[in-house]
C-alpha cells in the first residue's frame, strides 16, 4: 500500500535554539493512551522517511524475535496467513478477513498504514483494539525494550507488530491475517511461520529501497517463503514467476 511522507517542523525555544526531542530513556512513563502515543512516536517510523536504510540492522528479524521471546512468543500461538506484494495487499487482507468471519471464525487483522487512528491497524472482527488494551501492551513492551538494552532499537512498525501478536494471542482469535509492511524478507511480520503465504501483484514500487527491477522486488517479496508452507500467487509476469519458482526451490 502506498505510504505518505510529511515534513517535520523544527521547534525552537525562546532563545532560538533547536529543541531536542526527549529520548526514550528520559521520557515520562506510559500512563494513558496519550502518553502511549507519544512513546510510540519516539521510535523510528520508516513509513515517514524519504530515504530508508534497507538492511538487516534497520529491519531486524533477530531483534523482533528477541522482543517476542520476552513477550512469551505469542506468534507461536497464532494461525496466520501472510500477504505480501506491491498492489492489493490491504484489500486482499480485508476480503480474506470478511470471508473468514462469514464462515464463523474470529479473525485478527493487522494492516498498515492507518488513516486516522493507529488502532485501525489492529482489529478483531472489524473492531479496533481498545485504548486500554493498547496502552497496557505498550507498557509491557516499554519494559521489555529496557531489558533488551543496547540490542534494542525497535521501530514504530515492530512495536505495532509485536503489540498485534500479543493482543491476538491474548484474545485467542481463530486466525490472523498479516499484511507485510515493506518488502517481505526483512519485514517484522516474517517472524511468523504462517499456514499459507499469499502474493498479490508485483510491480515497480519503492525502487530506491527494494531494487530497480521487478525481479529484484519479487525476490524481496518472496522472502516470506518458508519450507513446507504453501505459497499462492495471483497471475504475475513471467519474470516474477521465474523468481518465485527459484525462491520456492531454496
Amino acid at each position: 500500500m502506498p505510504t505518505s511522507t510529511t515534513k517535520t517542523k523544527k521547534t525552537t525555544s525562546a532563545s532560538g535554539s533547536r529543541r531536542s526531542r526527549p529520548s526514550r530513556s528520559t521520557a515520562a512513563a506510559i500512563s494513558n493512551f496519550s502518553s502511549a502515543q507519544r512513546w510510540l512516536l519516539q521510535h523510528t517510523n520508516h513509513e515517514r522517511m524519504r530515504v530508508v536504510p534497507y538492511n538487516d540492522k534497520s529491519f531486524s528479524l533477530d531483534r523482533m524475535g528477541k522482543l517476542l521471546k520476552l513477550m512469551g512468543n505469542p506468534h507461536n500461538e497464532l494461525k496466520c496467513v501472510q500477504i505480501a506484494g506491491t498492489k492489493g495487499k490491504g484489500s486482499t487482507c480485508a476480503m480474506l478477513s470478511s470471508m473468514l468471519q462469514a464462515c464463523g471464525y474470529t479473525v485478527g487483522l493487522f494492516t498498515s498504514p492507518h488513516l486516522v487512528d493507529m488502532r485501525e491497524r489492529i482489529t478483531i472482527n472489524g473492531e479496533m483494539i481498545t485504548h486500554a488494551d493498547l496502552t497496557e501492551l505498550f507498557k509491557q513492551i516499554e519494559v521489555h525494550e529496557k531489558k533488551m538494552g543496547k540490542e534494542s532499537d525497535l521501530t514504530y512498525f515492530e512495536v505495532l507488530t509485536a503489540t498485534a501478536m500479543r493482543y491476538f494471542a491474548d484474545q485467542a482469535v481463530d486466525i490472523v491475517i498479516l499484511e507485510t509492511g515493506l518488502g517481505g524478507r526483512l519485514d517484522s511480520t516474517t517472524v511468523v511461520t504462517p499456514l499459507v503465504c499469499g502474493l498479490v501483484h508485483i510491480g515497480l514500487d519503492h525502487t530506491n529501497i527494494l531494487g530497480e527491477r521487478v525481479a529484484d522486488i519479487a525476490r524481496e517479496k518472496a522472502g516470506i517463503f518458508k519450507k513446507g508452507v504453501p505459497a499462492v500467487s495471483v497471475e504475475q509476469v513471467e519474470e516474477v514467476c521465474e523468481v518465485f519458482n527459484e525462491e520456492a526451490q531454496r
